[in-house]
Formats: C-alpha cells, structure tokens, sequence
C-alpha cells in the first residue's frame, strides 16, 4: 500500500474509469463526506435464555461526496470532461456503473459507484469555485448458490431421476398437444 507520507498527491485525487479528478496546480479534491462500511446489527433473545445475543444482517451501500475546488482554466477543462462522463453514465439505461479509485477509500473495497447528486458551481471566495459531486455504490445483486451440486444422497438421487421422468411426460404431452393441433 502506498503511504499518504510517501506519496501524498496520490491521495488528493480520484479516478473514474478512466478519468483523473483535477489535481494541483489546477484544483484540489477533498472527500467532505462519506459514511464508511456501516455494518447492520440486530440484537435478538430466545425463550428460555438468558441475555441477547447479536446477528449480522448484513452491510450498507457506501456513499461519498467529493469536493473539488477549482483554480485555473485548465482545472475547468479537466472538470469539464469528468463532468459529460459522469452525465453520460447517468443518463444511461440503466444508469452505468463506474470504476472508483481512490486511495484514500481503498479498505471499502468498493467495486463500482453511480452519480448520487448532480454537480453545481459554488463560487467559495474569489477566484475560487468548487462542485461537490455525489457518488453512491453500485453494488449488483449477489445471487445465492452456485453451480448444480450431483445427488449427495439416495433421496436426492431419486429426486432428480423422478423430475427427469416428469420432464420426459411433459415433452411428451406437449409433443401430442402440437400433433393434434396439426392435425385440425
């Protein structure tokens, strides 16, 4: 891992896809919010014993929000680019998922990110504008199981020699369903 020591303008920027954030001498990027890898608890008790005990009901999406301050007029133009990509990628359908590298957010393990907040100008002093950009996780739906495990034991064998004999009927049935409507 790299040190914000040892290399501390690698921590100051993101990327998206392929695109960097603005970077000095340009501008400057800050994350002013982000609510970490929060955890979901839920404290249950059972009849018959004593105390609670604790279960985990899984994890919530992350969401950042990046503040990017802007100085010259090649910072604009970096901006500017980040800024059609990232409304290209939302006005999709469905809206794309994007690739987020941060260093700074590099323990979430977050694998892709959507546009949260659309962007607005902010004149903070003069001769100083910044956009806060909103990015919420763009998690997939993990499907449970895998791939068809063979019968681990006789029941299960005759469970599937059985829907196989139905799967068989039921072609059947259907092949004579069509050659009686052929015939009509």
């Amino acid at each position: 891992m790299i040190s914000p020591i040892k290399a501390p303008a690698a921590h100051d920027l993101f990327k998206v896809d392929s695109l960097y954030s603005p970077t000095a001498p340009d501008g400057k990027t800050t994350i002013t919010e982000c609510n970490g890898r929060e955890l979901t608890w839920q404290e249950q008790q059972a009849p018959g014993l004593t105390g609670a005990f604790v279960v985990f009901r899984g994890e919530k999406l992350v969401s950042i929000t990046y503040r990017i301050e802007l100085w010259t007029d090649n910072g604009f133009q970096t901006y500017a680019q980040l800024e059609s990509y990232l409304n290209a990628a939302k006005n999709a359908r469905p809206p794309r998922g994007l690739k987020l590298v941060d260093l700074r957010l590099a323990g979430l393990r977050i694998p892709q990110v959507a546009l949260a907040r659309l962007p607005y100008q902010v004149l903070v002093s003069p001769g100083l504008w910044a956009y806060e950009v909103k990015f919420q996780e763009y998690k997939r739906l993990q499907l449970g199981g895998g791939a068809p495990q063979p019968p681990q034991n006789p029941r299960q064998a005759l469970i599937v020699q059985l829907q196989k004999q139905r799967d068989g009927l039921a072609a059947e049935a259907a092949a004579a369903e069509a050659a009686a409507r052929a015939k009509k």
